[in-house]
């Protein structure tokens, strides 16, 4: 049971994260035959990544376990996204080499617009969101579309998309995908209202698109795009197992 003394926002996170998490496994199963690599607090699958891959990375926190893992185990340039003032803060202080990364400090969206970007309601909290309105107190900020960064950065491609991005996820993939823009991997965690709802309606209508659900890791889900080849190195590890 659920204590009587816990606020809302207690009973929600609860319920996500103690019932609705242990019910995943039951209810989005993984396509198999796909095996996968943990790599911070997501997965990837084994065979990537390959070194000229572009690589967008959006939602940096005070975490950046993951973009540090991309560039050091395979030698990619990362490119990472956040408007929030602490997370601006945060990368000025890691000082990360330009020739291995890139940082902008705008959130990701359908379109380009100021949008303003909700507080978590622990202040301790770092993340803020674009879904809650703009009555909660936050700060506004510029949002950027996939296709919109990709044309300032100079990318016809972005070969791997990661999102956490406080239930924003959906409205730029969303608006990636009707662009035209393929990654050849997804991963990204499905959150906020709703989040087990999206995580079943959302992954089923990326099968329809002809990717494959991979693995995840807790509300981290990953998906490949099955219609574009694999690297030939993929496909040589493919044929020795």
């Amino acid at each position: 049971m659920i204590p009587a003394s816990f606020t809302i926002p207690d009973r929600q996170a609860l319920w996500r994260w103690q019932v609705q998490r242990r019910l995943l496994p039951f209810v989005v199963h993984p396509d198999a035959g796909r095996p996968v690599t943990p790599v911070a607090d997501t997965v990837l699958p084994e065979w990537t990544i390959e070194p000229d891959w572009v690589c967008y990375c959006g939602g940096v926190g005070e975490d950046i376990r993951f973009e540090l893992d991309l560039a050091r185990r395979w030698g990619v340039h990362v490119h990472l996204f956040d408007p929030t003032p602490r997370s601006i803060a945060f990368m000025e202080a890691v000082e990360l080499p330009a020739e291995q990364y890139t940082f902008l400090p705008v959130g990701l969206w359908s379109d380009d617009a100021t949008l303003h970007f909700a507080a978590p309601q622990n202040e301790e909290y770092v993340s803020h969101t674009v879904m809650d309105g703009s009555a909660q107190p936050g700060f506004d900020a510029p949002c950027r579309s996939i296709p919109s960064l990709m044309s300032e950065l100079g990318h016809d491609r972005v070969d791997l998309l990661k999102m956490n991005i406080e239930g924003a996820e959906g409205a730029v993939l969303d608006a990636a995908l009707a662009a035209g823009i393929r990654p050849q991997v997804i991963t990204l965690t499905w959150e906020g209202d709703g989040a087990f709802r999206k995580a079943v309606a959302r992954t089923s209508r990326l099968r329809s698109e002809g990717y494959a659900f991979v693995g995840r890791n807790a509300w981290f889900f990953t998906y490949v795009n099955e219609e574009q080849p694999r690297p030939a190195s993929a496909q040589a590890d493919s044929r020795r197992r």
